[in-house]
């Protein structure tokens, strides 16, 4: 705004100038006065407006300068982070690697032991190691706690055939004194 004032009132000036004559005394200073204020004005604009440059320069160095420091602090750092994170996870990953290899020889081992496995024999040694013997037991029979007589049927009204357990008692007899082996009915 002051400088387009000055270009006017300079403007005028130069018109004014070939016809100074044609002015006043009074009219004409006052237009050297307007051109001079004009000018004044401008040059203080023009100061003003360079100091506020040189200060903004000023501040722009600074920031650009702080700015710097702390990008390069934020590089260091993420540098530091991420080495961190890359150390961590290999020796993350050496350890899940070496668990693994224990793991694998474990199940390996777990494998050749089982390749040794036969069903059938492995069957028929505990059936000789735990056998109990080769016959069944005897069955258990009912033994009256006081004895019976022919007298005693008589009196109750019974028959030898009325015992109700006859009907369910087995009708093969083994040896007393000799054990169950299971292995001689499941095997043979």
């Amino acid at each position: 705004m002051k400088s387009s004032e000055f270009e006017q009132a300079d403007l005028v000036m130069k018109k004014a100038k070939p016809n100074e004559n044609s002015f006043s005394t009074k009219e004409w200073d006052k237009i050297i006065q307007k051109q001079l204020k004009s000018a004044q004005e401008v040059n203080r604009a023009d100061a003003l407006y360079r100091e506020s440059v040189v200060k903004l320069e000023r501040v722009r160095l600074q920031w650009e300068k702080d700015m710097t420091q702390f990008c390069e602090l934020c590089e260091t750092s993420e540098d530091s982070r991420i080495k961190m994170m890359q150390n961590e996870m290999w020796m993350y990953c050496n350890i899940l690697s070496s668990k693994c290899v224990e793991e694998d020889l474990c199940c390996e081992s777990v494998r050749s032991c089982l390749e040794g496995v036969s069903v059938h024999s492995d069957i028929q040694s505990f059936i000789n190691r735990s056998g109990t013997g080769t016959e069944r037991p005897a069955p258990v029979v009912f033994e009256q706690y006081r004895p019976t007589n022919q007298e005693d049927r008589l009196h109750n009204n019974s028959s030898p055939g009325d015992d109700p357990f006859e009907q369910h008692r087995p009708q093969f007899q083994f040896p007393l004194g000799q054990a169950f082996q299971p292995n001689r009915y499941l095997f043979n």
